[in-house]
């Protein structure tokens, strides 16, 4: 790029490696849920900054790979947040506050990971292993009381795969084998007959 401020975000951040950092080192974070979600914030704001026509959008490949080498440990932090207990944040809404298994650390989680696909489907998607597709599936149904800001973000990691080419096997680990479908279908039918009886 011919600005000199874009020659200063390739080198000091693109090419330094600071999102795939990051990402690799949320775990560091993981006991201490303010500072974990402020490093969460960052690496989205990261991302949004690398899609075309923001502030990082001529080092976008290099984002696009500095995002890959991180995505795996952050899937696994993910995991591991399904049995972390310790200091469990309500996320607060207009409404109401939403409690644990839907908190902030848990929906910060999942945007970054919604955020993340939405960068790169073809290249992050893959990197997600079966046992974050089983817990991202359990959250989005298992919850209580409604998160929308963590639905939003879920449901469109769900949609990409669903449009994602030639990845049969992809679909078939995240959207069949975790009941996605299924529970859909069921949590449809289901809202179609209370209304019905309300009627």
């Amino acid at each position: 790029p011919d600005d000199p401020r874009l020659l200063i975000i390739e080198d000091c951040f693109a090419r330094a490696g600071v999102l795939g950092g990051l990402m690799e080192n949320l775990t560091r974070f993981q006991h201490t849920p303010e500072l974990l979600e402020e490093v969460i914030q960052f690496a989205l704001q990261c991302l949004v900054h690398a899609k075309d026509g923001r502030c990082l959008g001529s080092v976008q490949n290099l984002v696009r790979q500095d995002l890959l080498a991180g995505v795996p440990a952050f899937c696994q932090l993910i995991v591991r947040s399904q049995t972390t207990r310790k200091r469990a944040r309500k996320l607060k809404l207009s409404a109401y506050a939403v409690e644990e298994p839907l908190g902030s650390t848990r929906t910060a989680l999942v945007r970054l990971l919604s955020q993340a696909c939405s960068f790169a489907p073809d290249a992050v998607i893959p990197l997600i292993p079966s046992s974050c597709w089983k817990v991202l599936a359990g959250w989005y149904f298992g919850s209580g009381r409604c998160n929308h800001i963590f639905h939003s973000a879920a449901s469109l990691i769900f949609r990409l795969v669903f449009e994602l080419e030639g990845a049969d096997a992809i679909k078939k680990l995240a959207l069949v084998n975790c009941k996605v479908l299924h529970r859909l279908f069921v949590t449809c039918v289901s809202q179609f007959f209370e209304r019905h009886q309300r009627q």
